[in-house]
């Protein structure tokens, strides 16, 4: 993830041409688009029954590291170098293991869920190298997870239907470049790591579209 992102950066710096105005996003109003791929450890969500769904037992979760791919909207203003706004998307998973420490031939079997993060933020983007800013950022984030997926034996029948559902609350820090484009559009590139909760790295490609407060 984080050498995608770096390569990325790369290519965006490389072919950027030189800044015609080093103001140009210091008092904007921001609309970005970003693809994200983040990991976290699935071991650490607290897994809850969803309604209509049967009871889990108390020593239920779900194992292994889980992979996931998400769009996100972002909105924030940028006012002379700060920066502080909110986003939110949405996240698909496959492949999770329900595991019973009291109960190890039982599983949820190709399991199938879901999640909605919703971040706010703040951060600064330093002075304008031509037309590239590198900048920081303080994230924090609550994924609210859901899934589906039916109980299975060991001898491989399926028994009922599981839903589950947890909710996710990460702390961490983002770091990356914006790109001036051109007038309308700049690039938002970066990685970050989440160091209070069940993520672990994310990576972030998006564009986005900068309104000057002055014609709001």
């Amino acid at each position: 993830m984080a050498v995608s992102a770096a390569v990325a950066v790369g290519i965006a710096v490389g072919f950027a041409p030189p800044l015609a105005h080093a103001d140009k996003m210091d008092e904007t109003l921001e609309f970005s688009f970003h693809t994200r791929v983040s990991s976290f450890n699935a071991g650490r969500l607290r897994l809850r029954s969803a309604a209509g769904g049967p009871a889990l037992p108390a020593d239920a979760g779900l194992a292994g590291r889980v992979v996931a791919t998400s769009p996100m909207l972002r909105a924030n203003m940028a006012l002379q170098g700060v920066r502080f706004g909110v986003g939110a998307g949405f996240e698909g998973y496959e492949g999770l293991r329900l595991r019973y420490r009291s109960a190890p031939g039982l599983d949820v079997a190709d399991g199938r869920g879901w999640g909605i993060p919703i971040e706010g933020f703040v951060g600064y983007a330093f002075e304008a190298r031509g037309r590239v800013r590198p900048f920081v950022e303080a994230r924090a984030a609550a994924t609210f997870f859901g899934a589906r997926s039916g109980l299975r034996h060991a001898e491989g029948l399926a028994t009922e239907v599981l839903r589950l559902r947890a909710t996710s609350i990460g702390v961490g820090a983002r770091v990356g470049v914006l790109v001036e484009l051109n007038e309308y559009f700049f690039l938002d590139a970066g990685v970050g790591r989440v160091f209070l909760g069940t993520g672990a790295w994310t990576a972030c490609l998006g564009i986005g579209i900068p309104i000057p407060l002055d014609n709001l």
